[in-house]
């Protein structure tokens, strides 16, 4: 099969040689018949491999015809290929395992399937691949391959393919493949030539003159402007080419190249022929010079260029054309080709200050500030009355917020006029509304009020027009400059207190509301806002001094009242509060805040039946105040038996917010520490993580909830996300600590103890946990250490006494168990654990009196200790019994 292989690439190469030649004489179409050695085939092979022969052969005579213009000849041609390829390929079906039911659609299935070709492979999507492969056996099937280029594209894909085939059975198909396709390449051929348009057969002809006679100049340029006037640009730059190569050359042949390259945005080389016409034809220019208005009132900028730039290779000192080219790089935003222009103007004339301007202005939109400054003064130098286009210029940018061209320009203009102070305004508000450059508005205003002090009022008026947009930062500085020329001015005083308020700058507000008094004692408006200040500073004493002074007055307002209570809330002071929201709403009825901060403060005096009521009436005047409702469930709280009224408080805040944190938060804590009902806790801390992945509160309270589940793992993993958000709580690492504890890791237990004890050394609940651990691990001595630690910081700690005195019972030191027992038990006499376990150390030292009395009293106490104390009384009891009376010991 390998020479199969050979003879079929020697009859392609030989087709091929025949359409490159344009010979199709009979002799050598008979030559490549004889091109191949059919020895190696088998009967079928060699008849499918005739029939496909017979197609290329037929193929190769219509393409002769069609040549000369034969073309009912050449469809005759063409339909008898078509016949005898459709039998070739039932052949071909059956090869691919569909004997019975060829179709296009099965023909092109089984050589995919059979890994003959794919659409990777053939470089052409399955789409195309399928389009062709239908077409075969169709009668219409040539004429449906109008490309040539295409068609012989696809053989010689099929060609290389065939080269790299190893399978005998791949390899003979895929032969029968590339000889079909050939034939499509060949016979299309002849319906391309039969069909084409005048244009196509006018090419033709010329190419064949050009063959006989390749350097016939006259032909090749009727070629090239054939080609030209129908568009195809590079076809007439190759021939325009030629002719340059051949010296046959002149102002129209480089016109029409010139525009053919620029038609296919080839731009240099366009520009680089432009050239040599100006030099052929220098009158040329006008032309030139329409045809580059022409692009450019198109918006074709690129081609303007090349126009532009042929003119400026034949005079470069053309200043009118690096204008207009300048002109046009800033239309097409080319601001920096645009500064070169002009630079190269400025260096042929440089006394022209409207070039400087033109310049200057390209150098503020490149935001170049230092060189568009320069030029502008230079502008001015030459031409003093562009000073006040300068300042135009400048207002216009300001009032397009483009605040670093309006300074550039101002400081362009006050570097003429220094003393203009209506300029350093402007130049200073510019400053101020670009963030971050204050300090510069302060020196432009304050040297503007030294030169006009008459300003100040101008000043007033920008700084109060930021203060009523809300822009305090920038209103303050303003006010600064107007008070460094009049300090006693209150009422500027009073604007620049209220912008530090506004700013949270609460001391700089004090300090000016202080001034105010200190110049009006009687000023309310000053106190009431320096009350404001010392309360946001939480400074509340002062605060509720300076109220009192504004409701001594008889100035008072609803808020001046309802912010005192505020100050006296913020102090615990609940029943000074409440009587002075009482006195707030009786000024003002209609302020639901006044009534809910009256029911907070009766709430937080432990006044609940008021607070229930004060809320309860808020609710039913507005039944969707969730915030209400959650601080009504608050106070259920504190009622026995209500936890279900305040759980149905927190679910309706929910349903009304159910992204509410404090209600969900609240909702779980009582499902945790009233209802004991840990899963559903787990519910709400998990929605509010879900909407807020760093709660660590959530976290805490979700972590203690699958504590109390003993799904270790899961509390394990909140805890430590509680850690990592709150890496200095010492709380946290005592509650992993106790999660480590009941898992009996005690040694990690211990690690994060000691992380607690070392952020807060002050808590003897850290000691008393640690010394719990270390007792399970044995190290009884670092047990008792940081139980006495325990005992030192809080004298009164019945657990730390308990649980030393059951290490010093480990130790068999029943002098110090008893001892510690003793203070548990004096700390708590119901203590039945102490007791009875201070039994057991009496009993061990043979102690049995204080023993019995001890096991009788713990049972007194708790008759449950009965099945730990009941043996340890009777053997007691014997042996005290022997101790009265020895002689019993006999028996």
């Amino acid at each position: 099969m390998q020479e199969n292989i050979k003879d079929f690439k020697v009859m392609l190469k030989a087709a091929d040689q025949i359409i490159s030649d344009g010979n199709y004489s009979n002799s050598v179409i008979d030559s490549l018949a004889q091109s191949i050695d059919f020895s190696s085939y088998n009967n079928k092979e060699k008849d499918t491999v005739n029939k496909i022969l017979a197609c290329v052969l037929n193929s190769l005579e219509a393409h002769w015809l069609s040549l000369n213009n034969d073309k009912a000849s050449a469809e005759k041609y063409l339909k008898d290929i078509s016949e005898k390829f459709a039998k070739a390929c039932e052949w071909v079906s059956e090869m691919t395992d569909n004997p019975k039911s060829f179709s296009a659609e099965t023909f092109y299935n089984g050589f995919i399937e059979k890994g003959f070709f794919t659409s990777k492979q053939a470089k052409l999507d399955k789409k195309k691949i399928k389009s062709i492969v239908i077409y075969i056996g169709d009668t219409t099937f040539f004429r449906s391959l109008h490309d040539f280029k295409f068609s012989k594209a696809i053989a010689e894909f099929w060609k290389k393919e065939l080269s790299r085939r190893s399978s005998v059975k791949k390899t003979s198909i895929a032969a029968i493949i590339i000889a079909a396709l050939a034939v499509a390449s060949f016979g299309s051929y002849g319906i391309w030539y039969a069909t084409r348009s005048p244009y196509q057969k006018a090419v033709m002809a010329y190419t064949k003159t050009l063959k006989a006679t390749p350097n016939d100049t006259a032909t090749l340029r009727k070629l090239a402007d054939l080609h030209f006037d129908n568009k195809y640009y590079r076809e007439a730059i190759e021939n325009y080419s030629k002719l340059v190569a051949l010296g046959n050359v002149d102002t129209a042949l480089y016109l029409r190249r010139g525009d053919s390259y620029l038609n296919i945005d080839e731009l240099e080389p366009a520009t680089s022929d432009y050239t040599e016409v100006l030099k052929l034809e220098p009158s040329q220019k006008t032309n030139f010079l329409n045809k580059a208005d022409e692009y450019v009132t198109a918006t074709e900028y690129d081609k303007s260029y090349s126009v532009f730039s042929a003119l400026l290779n034949f005079n470069p000192e053309d200043t009118d054309i690096l204008k207009k080219r300048a002109s046009v790089y800033s239309t097409n935003s080319r601001y920096s080709d645009a500064a070169n222009d002009y630079t190269s103007i400025l260096n042929i004339t440089p006394e022209d200050d409207t070039i400087f301007m033109l310049r200057a202005d390209t150098f503020l939109v490149l935001q170049d500030y230092g060189k568009a400054i320069s030029d502008y003064i230079e502008a001015v130098k030459l031409n003093p009355e562009n000073l006040s286009v300068v300042e135009t210029n400048g207002d216009n940018f300001s009032v397009k917020n483009e605040y670093d061209k309006a300074i550039a320009l101002y400081s362009v203009s006050l570097n003429f006029t220094p003393d203009n102070a209506e300029t350093l305004i402007k130049r200073g508000n510019n400053y101020l509304k670009k963030y971050g450059q204050i300090e510069q508005a302060v020196a432009d205003y304050t040297l503007a009020l030294s030169i006009n002090p008459e300003k100040a009022i101008d000043l007033k008026s920008t700084a109060d027009l930021y203060s009523n947009q809300q822009a305090f930062d920038k209103a303050a500085p303003i006010y600064t400059v107007i008070l460094d020329k009049n300090k006693s001015d209150t009422d500027t005083l009073m604007a620049r207190g209220n912008a530090y308020y506004k700013t949270k700058s609460f001391d700089d507000a004090i300090s000016d509301y202080t001034a105010i008094i200190e110049i009006i004692p009687d000023s309310t408006d000053a106190f009431n806002m320096r009350a404001n200040s010392y309360f946001e500073k939480g400074e509340n004493e002062l605060a509720i001094d300076d109220y009192t002074v504004v409701i001594d007055s008889n100035s008072a307002t609803e808020e001046t009242y309802r912010k005192r209570g505020d100050a006296y809330f913020a102090l615990e002071k609940y029943d000074e509060s409440i009587l002075d929201y009482t006195e707030s709403i009786k000024l003002k009825a209609d302020n639901a805040t006044t009534y809910i901060s009256r029911a907070d403060g009766y709430a937080r005096n432990k006044e609940y039946e008021k607070a229930l009521t004060l809320y309860t009436a808020i609710i039913n005047a507005n039944p969707n105040d969730g915030e209400t409702m959650r601080k009504r469930g608050n106070v259920y709280r504190y009622f026995d038996g209500a936890a279900k009224m305040a759980l149905s408080d927190y679910s309706e805040a929910i349903k009304i917010n159910p992204n509410d944190t404090e209600a969900l938060m609240d909702r779980g804590r009582v499902y945790y520490s009233i209802l004991h009902d840990y899963n559903k806790a787990v519910s709400d801390f998990t929605v509010i993580i879900h909407n807020e992945p760093e709660n660590e509160v959530a976290f805490r309270w979700r972590g203690a909830s699958y504590h109390k589940l003993k799904d270790y793992d899961l509390a394990m993993k909140d805890y430590t996300s509680a850690i990592s958000l709150s890496p200095k709580d010492a709380t946290l690492f005592n509650k992993r600590g106790k999660l480590y504890f009941d898992q009996k890791k005690y040694k990690d237990a211990i690690k994060d103890y000691s992380e607690a004890i070392i952020l807060d050394s002050k808590e003897p609940t850290y000691f008393n946990n640690r010394g719990m651990a270390y007792s399970h691990r044995k190290k009884y001595k670092d047990a008792i250490n940081d139980f006495s630690q325990a005992v030192l910081l809080y004298p009164n700690n019945e657990d730390a006494f308990q649980n030393r005195a059951n290490v010093y019972y480990e130790k068999k030191d029943y002098d110090n168990a008893i001892r510690d027992y003793t203070e548990a038990i004096d700390l708590n006499s119901g203590n039945a654990n102490a007791i009875m376990r201070r039994g057991f150390s009496h009993h061990r030292k043979s102690e049995y009196l204080l023993a019995i009395s001890d096991y009788e009293l713990a049972l007194k106490s708790d008759p449950a200790l009965h099945s730990e104390i009941d043996k340890r009384l009777e053997r007691a009891r014997n042996k005290k019994l022997y101790e009265d009376r020895p002689f019993l010991k006999k028996f």
